[in-house]
């Protein structure tokens, strides 16, 4: 620690320093104090999570009371006043998610994301998200191309949040509708997810920054609303999952983004 200022945090950026032949004949490098930034990311993370766990008491109430309300207007014939009320459980159903991803994020910044790992079938998964996300898209329609049975030893319900987020972008960031398709294949000892859409695109130069922490492409922003997170949650579970996350796109003609994990995922993992 420092005589006066106490514990502090540096980085340091070393780089060898080589002569003609290629040898290294010293090492010029750079310190930056960062004690104020991890500071203040610290705090960052600690009012995500404070607040976070704040709003989902009253939201959880607030449905709650909700679908009282439905199940009252239903037993007298209100349609309108049902067709309101299921579309306000929507809104509080979107905000519920929003929440658990932000809750997400500081889990896997404090490295205490869990995983509950078990047997179980991808396709049939795949299948039920699918079918209930198509229910909420009259422009898109979802084709999809699975194996009848994948079996698989992972974290489903975090397999299943991945496969929910990629599918919703793909809806989201096609705003004029059209077909979405998604493909599971077993390769090898792994499985090969791809979801494609035929919407914005994503620029050349930022398919990897995509999956960044609150990072949203330019052409993103400006169309479709959204904080950036569901991206960097994805390639978190999947990386923690022992397997990889990336993108093919292009601006103004889709993407397609693939995972690829191993079926039997350690055990530790």
């Amino acid at each position: 620690p420092h005589a006066t200022l106490g514990k502090r945090i540096y980085d340091y950026i070393l780089v060898p320093v080589l002569d003609s032949q290629g040898d290294v004949t010293a090492v010029a490098g750079t310190t930056r104090d960062i004690t104020e930034i991890r500071k203040l990311l610290e705090q960052k993370d600690a009012f995500l999570a404070i607040a976070s766990h704040e709003l989902k008491t009253p939201l959880t109430s607030l449905k709650t009371y909700g679908q009282v309300l439905q199940d009252i207007f239903e037993s007298r014939n209100d349609e309108q006043a049902v067709l309101m009320l299921g579309r306000m459980d929507n809104q509080v159903n979107k905000l519920t998610n929003l929440i658990n991803d932000l809750l997400d994020v500081t889990r896997i910044q404090s490295g205490k994301m869990q995983f509950n790992k078990d047997d179980f079938d991808l396709s049939r998964i795949i299948s039920d998200i699918l079918d209930d996300l198509q229910l909420t898209t009259a422009k898109h329609s979802i084709k999809k191309d699975l194996p009848d049975h994948l079996p698989m030893w992972g974290d489903k319900e975090r397999i299943g949040q991945v496969i929910t987020n990629l599918v919703s972008n793909a809806i989201k960031y096609s705003p004029a509708g059209g077909e979405i398709q998604v493909v599971l294949r077993k390769v090898g000892d792994d499985i090969l997810l791809s979801v494609k859409d035929f919407g914005i695109g994503i620029p050349e130069g930022m398919h990897s920054r995509i999956f960044e922490q609150f990072y949203r492409a330019n052409n993103f922003r400006e169309a479709i609303s959204g904080i950036g997170i569901g991206l960097f949650i994805c390639a978190e579970v999947i990386e923690r999952s022992g397997g990889k996350i990336w993108a093919d796109s292009n601006e103004g003609a889709g993407s397609t983004f693939y995972v690829s994990m191993p079926i039997r995922q350690a055990k530790d993992q």
